[in-house]
């Protein structure tokens, strides 16, 4: 258990006491209820307060957001050709999940997702977006995948790279990463909108990717 205290200008302190299993905080069926944004604006009602013991990547103590800035300040010499490189040396990445599109003046693009994404005792599909029984450890986190098992792609042969927060992966992927994650709208018109230039032949300009 700990206590956590938050001070309130002019009013009593706001004393909470916040239980812990080895996954992560117990939280609340009505904290879970007051997100509901986060899920299309609507959860399920429960009969009764129930609590889940949460588990996620994010939470994890470290911060390695900015090493790729550095690996490529530090070493003026590489490209992105090099980025799988960087990202075996990297590890597990711990910190903030990024979606990156990137570009160098050598005239290579790259996509690669970053974040925290654990191995999993049962890997049953997309069992990450389920509540599952804590009172087990079938369901357990197993480590971490590595970085350069994350989603990443240098130079792809359609000469473009799309991502508005949709699934970069199919669904038979080794990992199970961005399984709550789908083919957004965006980027589908985002897409289609690309095509259409590449088709009719015009050379994309920075304002047409402006309008896009």
């Amino acid at each position: 258990m700990q206590t956590e205290i938050i001070k309130v200008k002019g009013q009593p302190d706001e004393i909470f006491k916040i239980g812990f299993t080895h996954r992560g905080p117990i939280v609340s069926s009505k904290i879970v209820g007051g997100a509901a944004v986060l899920f299309g604006g609507a959860v399920p009602e429960l009969n009764g307060e129930q609590k889940f013991s949460f588990g996620w990547g994010l939470g994890q103590v470290g911060d390695d957001n900015f090493n790729m800035l550095r690996y490529f300040i530090k070493n003026k010499d590489k490209t992105l050709l090099d980025l799988p490189t960087f990202l075996k040396d990297t590890g597990n990445f711990v910190g903030v999940g990024m979606n990156l599109a990137l570009a160098d003046v050598a005239g290579n693009i790259a996509y690669a997702e970053l974040s925290p994404v654990p191995k999993r005792k049962n890997q049953t599909p997309f069992i990450g977006s389920r509540v599952l029984d804590g009172t087990t450890t079938e369901f357990d986190w197993a480590g971490w995948v590595a970085a350069i098992d994350l989603p990443y792609s240098v130079n792809p042969e359609k000469g473009y790279i799309v991502t508005a927060n949709n699934r970069q992966t199919p669904d038979n992927a080794m990992h199970d990463y961005g399984a709550g994650q789908m083919s957004t709208g965006r980027a589908q018109r985002i897409d289609e909108a690309i095509r259409h230039l590449i088709d009719s032949g015009k050379k994309l300009t920075l304002k047409d990717v402006g309008d896009i």
